[in-house]
């Protein structure tokens, strides 16, 4: 793995660790993860800077922000949620 899949894989699992979940993986354990670990890895602030510099082009935003594009658009999805 490259240094930010590495990056990405253990803030996720983090999050298994923060909810404490059992071993296995179960949708919603996983799905919980995945947001765990993009709040984690992206800020608010960060991302609206390199999104006006970049524009929204996600595989450009996730490489900026050193990110995977999954952990990217998980984190997209939980901002669309609750700017609402």
């Amino acid at each position: 793995m490259d240094d930010v899949t590495t990056l990405c894989s253990l803030a996720h699992e983090l999050g298994h660790a923060h909810y404490g979940d059992p071993p296995g993986h179960h949708g919603p354990h996983e799905i919980r993860a995945d947001r765990f670990a993009a709040r984690l890895l992206i800020s608010p602030v960060d991302y609206a800077t390199t999104e006006a510099i970049y524009g929204p082009h996600p595989s450009v935003l996730a490489h900026e922000l050193g990110v995977t594009v999954k952990v990217l658009k998980t984190w997209q999805s939980l901002y669309e949620r609750t700017a609402a």
